[in-house]
C-alpha cells in the first residue's frame, strides 16, 4: 500500500462502487483508488487538514466526513474528479 499523508488513522471506508478507499485521521482525509488485482494507488492528496472522526459514503459515491474538533461536515463529491474541499 502506498504511504498516506494521514497520521493516526481513525477511519477507513470503502465506497459502494468498491473502487475508492477513504482514509481519515488526525491530520485529515485522503482517498485511494482500488485497481482490481493491481496495487492500490493514490486518488487524491490530502483533502483537508482538520482531524476527521467519521466518514460515510452514499450510493452516488459522495463522501461525508465529520470533524468534531473542527466543527465541520465535509461533503466531497466523487465523479470524474474529486473536489479539493468544501
Amino acid at each position: 500500500m502506498p504511504q498516506t499523508a494521514v497520521t493516526e488513522v481513525t477511519s477507513l471506508r470503502m465506497a459502494p462502487s468498491g473502487q475508492l478507499l477513504a482514509v481519515a485521521g488526525t491530520t485529515g482525509l485522503e482517498v485511494f483508488h482500488m485497481n482490481g488485482a493491481n496495487p492500490i494507488t493514490p486518488y487524491t492528496g490530502l483533502l483537508t487538514n482538520v482531524p476527521v472522526d467519521q466518514m460515510f459514503w452514499d450510493n452516488a459515491d459522495h463522501l461525508f466526513a465529520i470533524s468534531r474538533s473542527g466543527n465541520r461536515l465535509l461533503c466531497l463529491p466523487s465523479h470524474d474528479k474529486f473536489c479539493s474541499r468544501t
